[in-house]
């Protein structure tokens, strides 16, 4: 079995993973890699006031405790 056919394979078992070349996350995987940046960004307390406010409700998210 070459290459391809046995990364064919392990999608049709496990589906694709990040490191596959054609990999589209589904939203919320990005709405989660979101929140992790938001989280990272607030813990850094470089981030000007209410700017993390402001993602969440232009991207209309709600925020994770």
């Amino acid at each position: 079995m070459d290459a391809v056919e046995e990364q064919s394979r392990r999608k049709l078992v496990i589906g694709p993973l990040p490191c596959d070349l054609d990999y589209e996350p589904d939203e919320e995987e990005k709405l989660a890699a979101l929140r992790a940046a938001i989280d990272e960004g607030l813990a850094s307390g470089t981030a000007e006031d209410g700017v993390f406010e402001r993602i969440y409700e232009a991207l209309r998210i709600a925020r994770t405790p």
